[in-house]
């Protein structure tokens, strides 16, 4: 393309990462058009509330599709509708007006809570038993034949789990059982697993908007990968706090964490799920910063 910074539109701007890049668009000059299910205000803009007229993306050169719902808590009905149905209608709707691209941002979890070996690109999809991975998975599909039908440059993004300040979810839960100072039972936690700033990740959707050709399937993440026990240490020490570590079995802590709803939880401790970076190359990408830096970011802003 690439696509001039006042010509891109972020459907879901209300939310956590399409906050972020609006606001990163905003600081770089551009004016991005906004949409979102009711009507506000982001980084100074103003968001629309999405409609189904096509009309509305008119002059766009690309649209980022960032909202659905990111936990598998939701029902499989729901899920479906926002995260496969909304992004299609929104393509569709994207094609309609004659948008070049489309970039849809999937989740890492189309793999599974976890894998042995690293994820490429190319790897066959698997979410398994995982709602919210199925749906980001048909999602990839569905979107996949209508760019092939329309025309519609189709970049699919799949970060691994999303941090950084103001984040939800399990990252900042982590935090504040470290800020309690008790000893925390991750000491044999020693699987590896990619991680992705929200710095990082709102690169990968501008290098993605930007690119001359489109970057197709992109896995984006930190530089490098953390073990539970790592990870926690890391958060620690940006706390000043020395922490102390036990060894607890993994099947120990499944029935406690299913009894609070947070059951997944014990894959994303204890298994491994990291991402095979050798493609960053070919598409030219890096990240702004390391997981160290991000971590100590994330957690002295709360």
């Amino acid at each position: 393309m690439p696509s001039a910074l006042d010509r891109v539109g972020i459907v879901g701007a209300s939310g956590y990462v399409g906050g972020a890049l609006a606001q990163a668009l905003v600081a770089d000059g551009g004016s991005p058009r906004l949409f979102g299910r009711c009507a506000g205000r982001v980084a100074g803009l103003e968001v629309r509330a999405l409609t189904s007229d096509s009309s509305q993306f008119a002059g766009l050169d690309c649209v980022v599709h960032l909202s659905g719902i990111t936990t598998s808590r939701a029902s499989s009905d729901d899920l479906r509708r926002a995260n496969v149905e909304l992004a299609l209608h929104t393509a569709r709707m994207a094609a309609a007006a004659k948008v070049t691209r489309f970039v849809f941002t999937s989740s890492l979890h189309v793999h599974g809570k976890s894998s042995k070996a690293a994820i490429r690109p190319e790897t066959p999809t698997n979410p398994a038993a995982n709602p919210y991975g199925r749906s980001k998975s048909e999602a990839e599909r569905e979107l996949t034949k209508l760019a092939d039908e329309t025309g519609l440059e189709l970049a699919i993004l799949r970060p691994p789990m999303i941090y950084g300040s103001g984040s939800k979810g399990s990252f900042p839960l982590l935090v504040r059982l470290v800020r309690t100072g008790l000893p925390l039972p991750f000491a044999t936690a020693r699987a590896k697993r990619s991680f992705c700033s929200i710095d990082n990740l709102v690169s990968a959707i501008r290098h993605s908007i930007a690119a001359p050709a489109p970057v197709e399937v992109f896995l984006p993440a930190d530089p490098e990968d953390f073990d539970t026990a790592t990870l926690v240490r890391e958060v620690a020490a940006a706390l000043d706090r020395k922490m102390l570590l036990y060894p607890a079995p993994k099947a120990l802590l499944a029935a406690p964490l299913g009894m609070i709803g947070r059951g997944e939880m014990v894959a994303s401790l204890f298994d491994p799920l990291q991402i095979d970076r050798t493609h960053w190359g070919r598409l030219g990408w890096q990240p702004v910063e390391t997981g160290a830096q991000a971590i100590r970011k994330a957690v002295r802003s709360r």
